[in-house]
């Protein structure tokens, strides 16, 4: 058994990517009373679950969805990526690497994964980079991340 989802991600097992958009109106006492008991059923389906953190309105949630046991990982995208990087909220990160969840970066720059590679070191983290056209830009990208660690 593996699985493979909208995200990038692979798994050994069942899989999927857990979310909840609407969750960026909510308060924290609405996101524990409506939406972290289905995240936690819906969890427990599966394998490996990743959560798509749907931009810095759900920062308020981190607390409630890392206690989540089946939760793997954190994807990421930014609502306003075009303005600013990932590596911007590097203590948030940290904070979920801490917590034993790992990080999955979709959408970035080869110097956008440097960054966070040399601030929270290669465990637990993937990226899903834009400019990756081509195996020598891959090998490359890789060789340069390597070095950050």
């Amino acid at each position: 058994r593996e699985d493979f989802n909208w995200t990038g991600a692979w798994a050994p097992g069942d899989m999927d990517a857990l979310q909840c958009d609407f969750s960026n109106m909510l308060s924290p006492e609405m996101f524990r009373k409506f939406a972290l008991p289905e995240l936690e059923r819906e969890s427990d389906f599966m394998d490996y679950a990743i959560w798509h953190l749907d931009g810095t309105g759900e920062f308020r949630h981190l607390d409630d969805i890392c206690a989540v046991k089946k939760i793997n990982a954190i994807q990421w995208i930014d609502e306003q990526r075009t303005v600013r990087g990932p590596e911007k909220f590097i203590e948030i990160w940290q904070k979920i690497r801490k917590k034993g969840k790992s990080l999955l970066f979709s959408i970035v720059t080869v110097d956008q994964a440097v960054e966070l590679t040399r601030q929270l070191g290669p465990s637990g983290l993937a990226f899903t980079i834009v400019e990756l056209d081509s195996m020598s830009t891959m090998e490359k990208a890789l060789k340069k991340i390597k070095q950050a660690c």
